[in-house]
């Protein structure tokens, strides 16, 4: 459960008296699957196209069952927006496969030119998106009758989430905690509810020092893969040629390999669950509204929970498929 701490509300947001305001989900989990089932066996029958009346009905739901001191949320858009929001991205899509076609083709410095163009216009077009995408869930949100809305400009969040994620890359994700902080303080900057600004007090430090030893934990299990699998590779192939075909030695050394991959898949899984309740309690406390400060009770452990949850839930689905 969150708690909003303010001494002074507008008067169309405000608990009486000021005090700390409990925010919380009032949601059945039972009623929020039976949406999703039936929402995943229509887009089987449509081919897809039912997810935006899914996403609608899904964000209906949530927003109605987030309480603000026994206030709810309310959630406006409608599946049509959606729709029409995707085929124009479709529309803007369709000049970039092109290029990436001509990428394939052997025409010179024009293929090498026209594949590098598409991939930066692709991954500036899905920052872009998401900044749009998220003005639009918030200019759908109300409280107390007020809307809350954005400002600022998508194509200079787009270049801004570019650099840092370039920077994140170089540094082998060293960098990913002052670029989360510098993209949530451009987000929460230009978010506004009624005369309220949004402000966002997190430290790129702070989440740094919180997660540097799942990082270390995550290069360290790829160093060792990386030694195990070269220690394999010396050994095996010779061991095979001497023998004419692949003999015990070799097949044991596939099994190892395969299980030491699937071992850092599940190191992966495991860190990006715990990552997640980390960031998730550092931005929580890191919300800012005017004069309203949030402070939580969740735990990393309930966020890692969910995350376990749906991990061995996407494992079973492949075991089922396969």
């Amino acid at each position: 459960m969150n708690e909003i701490a303010s001494s002074e509300f507008p008067p169309a947001a405000a608990p009486a008296g000021g005090s700390p305001a409990r925010a919380r989900f009032t949601g059945a989990t039972r009623v929020f699957r039976k949406l999703m089932i039936r929402g995943a066996l229509l887009q089987v029958v449509t081919l897809g196209i039912y997810r935006f009346w899914l996403t609608t009905d899904a964000r209906r739901f949530l927003w109605a069952n987030t309480e603000v001191e026994g206030d709810s949320l309310e959630y406006t858009g409608t599946a049509t927006e959606l729709f029409l929001g995707f085929l124009i991205a479709i529309a803007l899509l369709v000049p970039v496969y092109v290029l990436l076609f001509l990428g394939t083709l052997e025409l010179g410095l024009v293929s090498r030119f026209s594949s590098a163009a598409a991939f930066v216009f692709l991954a500036v077009f899905g920052q872009y998106a998401y900044f749009r995408a998220r003005r639009y869930r918030l200019t759908r949100t109300v409280f107390r009758g007020l809307r809350f809305h954005q400002s600022g400009s998508a194509l200079s969040y787009a270049l801004r989430a570019l650099v840092w994620w370039i920077a994140t890359g170089i540094t082998l994700g060293l960098a990913y905690p002052w670029a989360q902080a510098s993209l949530e303080r451009y987000k929460l900057a230009h978010t506004h509810y009624g005369e309220w600004q949004g402000k966002f007090a997190g430290s790129g430090t702070r989440l740094f020092v919180r997660g540097i030893g799942l990082w270390l934990m995550m290069i360290g299990s790829f160093v060792a893969y990386a030694f195990a699998l070269t220690f394999i590779n010396s050994v095996a192939p010779m061991r095979a040629a001497g023998a004419g075909s692949m003999d015990a030695t070799t097949v044991i050394a596939v099994l190892i390999a395969a299980g030491l991959g699937f071992s850092l898949f599940v190191v992966a899984a495991v860190v990006y669950a715990i990552l997640q309740g980390i960031i998730m309690r550092w931005w929580l406390a890191g919300l800012r509204f005017g004069p309203v400060v949030v402070a939580t009770t969740l735990k990393k452990r309930q966020v890692f929970g969910a995350y376990l949850r749906c991990f061995l839930y996407a494992l079973l689905l492949l075991i089922v498929l396969s």
